[in-house]
């Protein structure tokens, strides 16, 4: 009781008042119930700005994935053209080679090689008159 009127008589001094210690006391917080408006607009601001931020993360991602097949693909169609590129090489290779040409040139048109007697060897003199000799004339 009498530590009742002395903070009754400090509240009306204006003195602070403090409760005094007790042993097993404790002051309970209790929350206003209801937020006030600018706190839950805030609080709907965050939420949302979290939200369109995870949305933007799982978009960027999306792209990434994408970009990343896209080069997947991309390196593999390379490959292929490199491997049919060098096919096609050996091909060309294969088929100008003179011992083939000479193979179809024989079998294939009946073509043969020339005797001595059937090669002239032109040759052009300066003044523009052409000379022509047989080469097994030499």
């Amino acid at each position: 009781m009498l530590e009742a009127r002395d903070v009754r008589l400090q509240q009306q001094l204006g003195r602070e008042t403090r409760t005094p210690y007790l042993p097993g006391y404790r002051r309970h917080y209790q929350p206003d119930s209801h937020p006030s408006r600018k706190t839950r607009a805030l609080l709907m601001i965050m939420v949302l700005a979290c939200f369109v931020m995870a949305l933007a993360v799982i978009v960027q991602y999306s792209r990434m994935v994408g970009v990343s097949r896209e080069i997947y693909r991309t390196e593999n169609r390379i490959e292929q053209t490199v491997e049919e590129n060098q096919a096609l090489e050996r091909e060309i290779a294969r088929l100008s080679s003179a011992e083939r040409i000479e193979t179809i040139a024989r079998e294939e048109i009946g073509m043969r090689t020339p005797e001595s007697s059937q090669l002239y060897l032109l040759s052009r003199d300066i003044g523009g008159d052409a000379e022509e000799r047989s080469v097994g004339e030499d």
